[in-house]
């Protein structure tokens, strides 16, 4: 998501929480009130121009994020409930991250992971200058901690072709981010159905990754004889 002119923490935490009210089942002033009493009470981590609000729901299966971008900045205030430690931050990257409540382990490694990308070398430069959705995506994610899966019919992918999102065994700490359908793009809900074709964003730590690139990317040709 794109910030809008002039929007505000609270205004953009409000538009993330419509965005993840419909997957998760949880009415999105509730989901905005917990990212901001996070933010409040100095649960947000904030690092190098990058917020990453999150929270933990009973009743949900798969993590989900919104991910929200600001040339300008956005204003954050973290730690406000305590003035003695408020951190007064511009920001141009959100990361708003839900996650089941009963997959701690993977709440934490998902976090680290968006925590070690906004660490590298360059990122703000790249995140603010990115002009595409795709540009802001190879700014994200590195080649270990992501994966670009098509399923391509004949490909070892293909076996999941058919199937909704939460029938497919993705490995612990990995997370489909979004799913291309030809010139569209779509939100991963658990109940999506999975097409031939489909390119699927896939982040995770580099163990899921490389499990993920095991299973469904075909194998190298081999080389030919010297």
């Amino acid at each position: 998501m794109e910030a809008g002119e002039g929007m505000d923490f609270d205004e953009m935490t409000a538009k993330a929480a419509e965005r993840l009210a419909p997957l998760v089942g949880v009415d999105a002033g509730r989901i905005a009130a917990q990212f901001l009493e996070g933010t409040r009470v100095g649960a947000t981590p904030v690092t190098r121009g990058v917020a990453l609000p999150h929270l933990r729901l009973p009743d949900i299966s798969r993590p989900y994020l919104v991910v929200v971008r600001s040339r300008r900045g956005i204003s954050i205030d973290v730690g406000e409930s305590m003035p003695s430690t408020t951190n007064h931050q511009d920001v141009r990257a959100i990361f708003f991250l839900v996650s089941p409540a009963g997959h701690p382990a993977l709440h934490l490694r998902i976090l680290a992971q968006l925590a070690g990308c906004v660490e590298q070398e360059g990122f703000q430069d790249a995140w603010t200058s990115a002009r595409s959705h795709q540009a802001l995506r190879e700014v994200l994610l590195r080649d270990d901690r992501y994966l670009s899966l098509v399923l391509e019919p004949g490909s070892p992918a293909e076996a999941i072709a058919g199937l909704k999102i939460r029938e497919v065994e993705f490995p612990a700490g990995s997370l489909v981010a979004l799913v291309r359908r030809g010139s569209r793009t779509l939100v991963p809900t658990g109940n999506l159905q999975l097409e031939s074709d489909d390119r699927l964003t896939v982040i995770g730590d580099e163990e899921a990754i490389a499990t993920l690139k095991t299973t469904y990317l075909p194998d190298p040709p081999a080389a030919p004889p010297a």
